[in-house]
This record gives C-alpha cells, sequence and structure tokens, in this order.
C-alpha cells in the first residue's frame, strides 16, 4: 500500500493549540531582535515608538512566514510580497528618526539595544525548549504505545509456514505502517483445518483493534466447532456493536473436513483456485455475501474436491 509522503513541518500541525502557539511565540522572541540591530546600524537614532513598530513589524512577519510554510504552502508568494512592501514602504508613516546622540547618550543607547536583542533571543530559545520538551515527551509516548502495539500486531498475525495431513500452508501479514487490519490464520484439529484470511477497512491501530476482535472471536467459535456453518454469522453478531459505523471486514475462508473442501466469502474478492493437472486458475464465488458487517444473513459454505496439486 502506497503512503502519502510528508511534507516538512507537518508534523506541527498535529501538536495541541497551546504547543502551537508556544511554538509561534518562540518564533516571534527570536526574530524580534532584527528591530534592535535596525536601531543599532541606525546609531541609535529610531525614536523608541519606531523601534516599538519595528519589533511587531518583526514578530509578525516572522509569524507569518512559519504559519505560511507550515499551514498554507501556497500562500508563500504572498507573504514575500507583503514583506517587500512593507519593508520599502515603512518607513513613510513611521515616525522620523532623532539626530545624531552624543558619545555617552550613544554608548547607553547600543549598549541596550544589545542587551535587548540577547534578552529575546534567550526567551526565544526558553520557548523553543519548552516546545521540544513538552512535544518530545508527547512523541516519546506515543512511539512507545505504537511500538507496543506493532509488537501485539505480530504476535497477533505470526507467520504461517506449516504442513497439516497432506496440505502445506504459507502466510504472511505485512501492514503498510506499524500496525494494520490484514489477518491471516489457520486452526487445524488432525487432519481437518479451517484457513482464513480477513480484510479490515482503513489502517492503522483502531484496524489493528477491529482485527484482533475478529480473531479473537473466530477462534472462541472454532473452538467450540471446527466448521465455516454459521462462522461468518456469528462473527457478524459479535462484531456489529462493537465497530464504528463506518468500518467493516472482508472475509475469505477455506476448510476442510477429512472429506472435501468447502470455502464461503464475505464481501472479500473471489478465491483463485489453481489445479496444476489443468494448469489454469478459475475464481471461487459464493453466490451470496455481505459487502460489510451488518444485520443481515450471511454467506453460505461452498464444496470443492481436495486433490493434489491444487492451490488456494
Amino acid at each position: 500500500m502506497e503512503t502519502r509522503q510528508q511534507r516538512p513541518w507537518e508534523f506541527l500541525t498535529w501538536v495541541p493549540f497551546s504547543s502551537y502557539v508556544v511554538f509561534l511565540l518562540a518564533v516571534a522572541f527570536t526574530f524580534m531582535p532584527v528591530a534592535f540591530l535596525v536601531d543599532i546600524t541606525d546609531l541609535g537614532t529610531n525614536p523608541p515608538p519606531r523601534v516599538a513598530a519595528n519589533l511587531l513589524i518583526a514578530a509578525g512577519i516572522s509569524v507569518a512566514y512559519a504559519f505560511v510554510a507550515m499551514r498554507r504552502p501556497k500562500w508563500m508568494p504572498a507573504v514575500v510580497a507583503g514583506h517587500i512592501i512593507v519593508a520599502t514602504q515603512i518607513g513613510r508613516i513611521l515616525p522620523v528618526r532623532t539626530g545624531a546622540l552624543g558619545h555617552d547618550a550613544l554608548r547607553n543607547r547600543l549598549t541596550f539595544d544589545a542587551v535587548a536583542s540577547i534578552s529575546l533571543i534567550v526567551v526565544g530559545y526558553v520557548l523553543f525548549l519548552r516546545f521540544f520538551r513538552k512535544e518530545g515527551a508527547r512523541h516519546v509516548r506515543a512511539h512507545t504505545e505504537i511500538a507496543l502495539a506493532r509488537d501485539i500486531h505480530r504476535l497477533l498475525v505470526p507467520p504461517i509456514a506449516r504442513r497439516v495431513g497432506g496440505f502445506e500452508f504459507r502466510g504472511v501479514s505485512i501492514p503498510s505502517g506499524e500496525v494494520g487490519g490484514d489477518l491471516v490464520d489457520l486452526v487445524d484439529d488432525g487432519d481437518r483445518w479451517i484457513g482464513y484470511v480477513a480484510d479490515v477497512s482503513g489502517h492503522g491501530v483502531a484496524s489493528g483493534l477491529l482485527m484482533a476482535m475478529v480473531k479473537s472471536a473466530a477462534r472462541m467459535k472454532l473452538r467450540e466447532r471446527l466448521s465455516i456453518d454459521g462462522l461468518m454469522d456469528d462473527l457478524n453478531v459479535v462484531l456489529i456493536d462493537l465497530k464504528k459505523p463506518e468500518m467493516y471486514v472482508t472475509f475469505a475462508c477455506v476448510q476442510f473436513d477429512g472429506c472435501e473442501l468447502q470455502f464461503s466469502l464475505a464481501g472479500h474478492l473471489p478465491i483463485l483456485h489453481y489445479r496444476a493437472a489443468q494448469g489454469r486458475s478459475p475464481s471461487c464465488r459464493c453466490r451470496r455475501f455481505r459487502s460489510r458487517c451488518s444485520r443481515s444473513g450471511g454467506s453460505r459454505p461452498r464444496a470443492s474436491r481436495a486433490r493434489p496439486g491444487i492451490c488456494w
């Protein structure tokens, strides 16, 4: 299954609103010293209102760049154009510069600008640390839970490579992510066996959880009676109230009762039935099937002969 490539900074769209605000404040405080650096290059001739306006402009433009880069990349040309307009035209509405300062006044002003710049950078750094510490801990917790779910998924759906009587079985489920909803299972009792595959809609933890319920319910039913008669009807009754309305499960199973093979489908694609003697692979279908978990009736099994050289 093809996975969508993640855009840079896309993870910031998933953080809580409070953390997002802290991140934007950190960006603003980091770039606000630009106003004091401009005042230093102008040798302290900017009056306080002009410095304050430059502080707000630096903070606003930096936040605008950060927001657009993360949420609306297509708006970046508009932000750049707005930045150019503000940088070239803002001087017309800001208070005019004062005259040159004396030696002592200039020294005090430049010292103030340097201390203020360092203070704002420190505040921005502290805010970044707070953001990374909080979101880092949340990220670690989430990955720990995903790792646990991945380990449980591997235990629930181990690779199948075994032989029962005259039948050989091979099966593996590889999720597109850490956890998936694809299930392959084999239950046997002596020479009798039932093999089935189930596909839960969607992917991720939710699908993996429903897949686990499918396997648990199927194993309990097959422990009572190793037969596909009524299996999907009972699964349907159990799962219908335990899932989200938009979720569903497709199911396909094959049974050997010691004499003949039977198969049944519920919303699943047809089963390929390869016959080595004839060199062809006809598909096996059931006339009645469910497309999803519902309160309606289920499918009915069909029979086929078991012969050497046949692959399902």
